[in-house]
């Protein structure tokens, strides 16, 4: 019989389980909590009963002291498993509770949430050339765009200054030929700026089969080659007016030193890397991939809090976390990515 959960309250004092959620939200907070769950998919089917003669490790070869740090680990794992069970019955997921506790259990039981397991994972790296300068470009254009160009062109630079500043003016002399884009929407201007500025003249000093990996043509809203954006774009059907440009860059199922390796040692210290492992299950359906950017100095924050998801180092003083939900707050340090619109 499945546990009812029943709220309760004494003092101002929560003396019992929250009401129980709707199933798409329980649905939610568990792919959120065990995507990609390193200690999971360790766990997973390995809790059956309470199998004491087991951990009695009767026909074991291993030393005592190496035995001893197998049963450690084990009761430390479910320890973590009986945590995640507890907090899912007291925040009104008591479905999700008895499905995690049922994978535990068995480890053929498919939870109703999982059209892919939640604990399959593979590897992916987001890059970005030049990510200082990508950034400052991306921010200053997302603010200013195309109509201020054509604001800059008919009223002249003191009355613009005025009104918007010079941050642009300072970008137009470092790159006098964003004024030729003047009337193409923002995501355009930003795309043709970053793909002529940065990433082209990086790429002309790689050898030219790497250099397809970036070949618009082969780049796909979709995968396994992504374009991330820290804008509105067009429409999925309209992404070639943005000629190949992004923000960055995703590339599924690759790893980090091998995409290094496309680039000389000379040119390896214009673009940042990130290593993620990413789980199988954000590629559901249609995938639409988000990544944060985060200051390294918060880098040991979201590792606790995404453990899977956050990257395995910093690059550019920066961090990256795949997916992140509300507590991913924006703000001047943190920039959301996105593969889709």
């Amino acid at each position: 019989m499945k546990q009812q959960c029943v709220p309760g309250n004494e003092n101002g004092m929560r003396t019992g389980p929250l009401p129980e959620r709707p199933l798409t939200e329980q649905a939610d907070i568990l792919t959120q909590k065990l995507a990609g769950h390193e200690i999971f998919a360790r766990m997973r089917g390995k809790v059956r009963g309470y199998p004491l003669y087991d951990l009695l490790d009767r026909k074991g070869t291993t030393s005592p002291s190496q035995s001893r740090k197998v049963f450690d680990r084990y009761i430390a794992d479910l320890r973590v498993m009986r945590q995640y069970v507890t907090w899912l019955r007291w925040n009104g997921c008591c479905q999700a509770a008895d499905e995690l506790v049922s994978a535990l259990a068995d480890e053929a039981f498919t939870m109703w949430c999982e059209e892919v397991p939640l604990d399959a994972m593979e590897p992916g790296v987001v890059i970005m050339f030049d990510p200082q300068e990508t950034l400052r470009i991306t921010r200053v254009l997302s603010k200013t765009g195309g109509l201020y160009l054509q604001f800059l062109e008919y009223f002249g630079k003191e009355q613009f200054i005025e009104q918007y500043g010079n941050e642009l003016l300072e970008l137009l002399d470092r790159y006098p030929g964003i004024s030729k884009y003047n009337r193409t929407n923002t995501g355009e201007l930003i795309c043709r700026t970053l793909r002529t500025y940065l990433i082209d003249p990086i790429l002309s000093e790689v050898a030219a089969q790497y250099r397809s990996f970036f070949d618009p043509s082969k780049i796909s809203w979709s995968g396994p080659t992504c374009p991330l954006f820290s804008f509105s774009t067009p429409g999925v059907n309209d992404r070639k007016q943005l000629c190949g440009g992004a923000v960055a860059y995703f590339f599924r199922g690759k790893k980090q030193d091998e995409v290094l390796s496309w680039f000389p040692r000379t040119v390896q210290k214009k673009v940042a890397t990130w290593q993620l492992d990413v789980p199988l299950v954000h590629y559901r359906g249609v995938p639409q991939l988000t990544f944060g950017l985060y200051d390294e100095a918060e880098h040991t924050q979201w590792k606790k809090l995404y453990p899977t998801t956050a990257s395995k180092g910093v690059a550019a003083h920066m961090g990256v976390v795949m997916s992140p939900k509300n507590e991913f707050t924006r703000n001047e340090k943190h920039i959301l990515l996105n593969s889709y619109c």
